[in-house]
């Protein structure tokens, strides 16, 4: 089902926004002046207050709702139609 871009743009660019933060922010400070990134005191709060209301959604969902979608990825990129039985390797596998 094909989302109207006028409803998936404003959707795409808080979730890009959110990606970032926690990309950037999540790098050891080494790498961030490495790669010349800024990072300042107002983007650690931010990311602070993002981890918070994360982890405050995700703690009243039991385990297996939470997993299922990962887990539903890993299985589909396994075993998605047109791959051969004798070809499947889990996620990772090298040849």
């Amino acid at each position: 089902m094909a989302v109207p871009a006028e409803l998936w743009r404003p959707f795409a660019a808080l979730a890009a926004h959110y990606a970032l933060l926690v990309d950037v922010g999540v790098l050891p400070p080494v790498l961030r002046e490495r790669f010349g990134l800024t990072w300042t005191a107002r983007q650690q709060r931010r990311l602070r207050r993002f981890a918070r209301v994360v982890r405050c959604l995700a703690a009243p969902v039991p385990p297996p709702p939470r997993i299922a979608p990962a887990l539903f990825l890993a299985y589909w990129h396994t075993h998605r139609p047109g791959t051969a039985p004798r070809t499947r390797r889990p996620l990772g596998a090298t040849v």
